[in-house]
């Protein structure tokens, strides 16, 4: 690895959105002879896989509520909850050299120093004693690659069985289903353990195994012009929410008027068909509540807006009013 030069970057920022473009900025702006590790905490965030509905994978509007970030990444895999109990790291390096075996071994080997006998999963997570402490996930193009994972050393376990739940059971969506695991944090087991020990388990254990670092590096991303467009794509709805492959949601609920059932499918989030069953609404209602709800956002704002129409009819106002209460208050809508 000497004709490689090695690069370690800390980022001193702790929003999920910003360390997502400095991450996709490193790796961008990778040169054919550099290998790069990049160290990286987030605060009380949930991050989901590229292929993932968030609806599905995480309680989106309580994470919200409790001033918590949603982030999709690049790369698959499950969702995952990051808080400053818990360090990421992100290999990035030229394809040709990348190997995920050794990469992980840096992580292995580095905790094996601290006593800590890690173990490597069939699905490349790392555990100990059968409990999992990282999640991996990988970015691969043509001629570069990165792989990025999380190391449990201290986080709130009850946050993140809160929130990484779905916000209901009536979603069917395609797309990556996360595989839930018992989880353990590293302090558990070396009460030693926090975050400057881990960075520098695995700072030297990279040395050890690429060579050493010939610049290391801390960078504070929010303060960076270039990162402005990426971070407005990863913090934007369209992304988050709207990058979801398509799926869909049954509503039932009984009125004074009557029950109904509401099939709504969506595509990049956006309702792109409805179906409407009530044997209390005739032909025109449901027609117009298919018209008024078709390509309006899955969230409550747009809901709102879309069935806002001003009738004459008193008994079609009841009823659309009565929807509308009804969708823009029924999990689990984005708030």
């Amino acid at each position: 690895m000497s004709k490689f030069e090695k690069k370690i970057y800390y980022s001193k920022s702790y929003n999920v959105w910003y360390n997502q473009a400095l991450e996709k900025y490193l790796f961008d702006n990778l040169n054919k002879s550099e290998i790069i590790l990049y160290l990286w905490r987030n605060e009380n965030s949930v991050v989901i896989g590229r292929n993932q509905n968030p609806w599905k994978e995480s309680r989106c509007r309580l994470l919200e509520t409790n001033k918590g970030k949603l982030a999709r990444r690049l790369s698959g895999g499950g969702a995952v909850y990051h808080d400053l109990g818990n360090l990421n790291f992100t290999f990035i390096m030229p394809r040709q050299i990348f190997d995920i075996e050794k990469q992980l071994l840096v992580i292995i080997k580095g905790l094996k120093k601290a006593g800590i006998e890690a173990e490597k999963s069939e699905k490349k997570d790392l555990t100990f004693s059968g409990k999992k402490f990282s999640g991996n996930a990988f970015y691969l193009t043509s001629e570069k690659a990165y792989h990025h994972g999380t190391v449990l050393f201290e986080s709130n376990l009850e946050k993140m069985r809160k929130f990484l739940q779905p916000e209901g059971k009536k979603i069917n969506a395609k797309g990556i289903n996360s595989n839930r695991a018992e989880v353990i944090n590293l302090s558990f087991i070396n009460s030693k353990i926090n975050i400057d020990s881990i960075c520098n388990i695995i700072r030297r254990s990279f040395s050890r195994e690429y060579g050493a670092a010939e610049e290391v590096i801390q960078l504070n991303p929010e303060n960076m012009p270039a990162l402005e467009k990426d971070y407005s794509k990863y913090s934007s709805w369209d992304w988050k929410y709207g990058a979801s492959p398509k799926f869909k949601i049954s509503y039932c609920n009984n009125f004074v008027w009557g029950g109904v059932k509401l099939n709504l499918t969506f595509k990049n989030s956006k309702i792109i068909n409805t179906e409407v069953f009530s044997n209390n609404i005739d032909k025109k209602i449901n027609k117009k509540i298919t018209n008024l709800l078709e390509g309006a956002s899955y969230k409550k704002s747009e809901l709102r807006k879309s069935l806002f129409y001003d009738y004459s009819n008193s008994k079609t106002k009841k009823i659309i009013k009565d929807l509308k209460d009804w969708l823009v208050n029924e999990p689990p809508f984005y708030i």
